[in-house]
């Protein structure tokens, strides 16, 4: 029973691809439309920046994409995202 639920946690659902898709495609527009009107330096000092700050967001709005765990879990389909943040780093 536990790898059946585990197995349908696991599916993906088209829906989201799709969403995800098209919000990427927004946002892509969106930030090339000021990217681009800029040269030289100032166009890698913006295109930086806004890579910056969607990683930051992504990484800290945990509730939404998982936070830095889901690396950890997309690479290692064994490790659970529970046990990772369970983790126990100091050293005693």
């Amino acid at each position: 029973m536990a790898s059946a639920d585990h197995a349908a946690h696991r599916r993906t659902d088209p829906d989201r691809v799709y969403r995800t898709l098209l919000i990427t495609a927004v946002v892509s527009v969106v930030i090339g439309a000021i990217c681009v009107r800029l040269k030289e330096i100032y166009f890698a000092f913006v295109t930086l920046a806004f890579q910056m700050l969607i990683h930051s967001a992504i990484l800290s709005w945990v509730s939404l994409t998982g936070g830095d765990q889901v690396y950890a879990a997309v690479f290692a389909p064994g490790v659970s995202r529970r046990r990772l943040s369970n983790h126990n780093t100091s050293t005693s």
